[in-house]
């Protein structure tokens, strides 16, 4: 098992499967053999497709930006008595936390 997901960028395409409609995510560089990433099926699949492509081809720039964000912004002046600028910043570290792969210990 390979510990690396799929090179971005990816696309979807609709395709008839045996009378269904199906919307099939692939790497952006070709199909590879009939190899898909995912197959979204259902009334909401071109939707849940669509999502699924923008999430992980932004995927990267946006962790970079929130961290580049995090690293630089400065502290405002001053406390606010609502605290919200803590908040956000703890909400910040837990978005990063939650979008990077989890740390896998060595074998």
């Amino acid at each position: 098992m390979t510990t690396q997901h799929t090179t971005e960028p990816w696309n979807q395409f609709r395709e008839d499967e045996n009378g269904k409609e199906a919307f099939k995510i692939v790497p952006a560089w070709g199909r590879n053999g009939m190899y898909f990433v995912a197959t979204c099926y259902g009334p909401d699949a071109e939707a849940n497709a669509e999502f699924i492509v923008r999430a992980c081809n932004s995927h990267d720039a946006l962790l970079a930006a929130l961290e580049g964000l995090l690293a630089n912004a400065p502290a405002p002046k001053g406390v606010r008595k609502d605290f919200s600028y803590i908040l956000y910043l703890e909400a910040a570290r837990a978005a990063i936390r939650a979008a990077k792969p989890p740390e896998r210990s060595a074998p």
